[in-house]
């Protein structure tokens, strides 16, 4: 429950976005895969999300990593 978009802008367009899925009552969807990793993160960090899916715009792919960069950085 309670995904969470990030976006990236360049000037007035969303050239990238991103899904952020919050750790809750039935945990992550990578827990399936690495339970260990996920409670080592939690016992160290606190509170974790998992990032979903990133999709950049077409006309935007080469600025891939900044776009990423910038969703997380702002």
């Amino acid at each position: 429950p309670g995904i969470a978009f990030a976006l990236a802008m360049l000037r007035d367009e969303v050239i990238a976005v991103c899904a952020l899925i919050p750790d809750g009552p039935y945990g992550l969807p990578s827990e399936a895969e690495m339970p260990g990793e996920m409670n080592e993160a939690r016992r160290r960090i606190g509170r974790v999300v998992e990032v979903g899916s990133v999709v950049v715009a077409r006309e935007h792919r080469a600025l891939s990593r900044k776009a990423v960069v910038m969703m997380f950085v702002a």
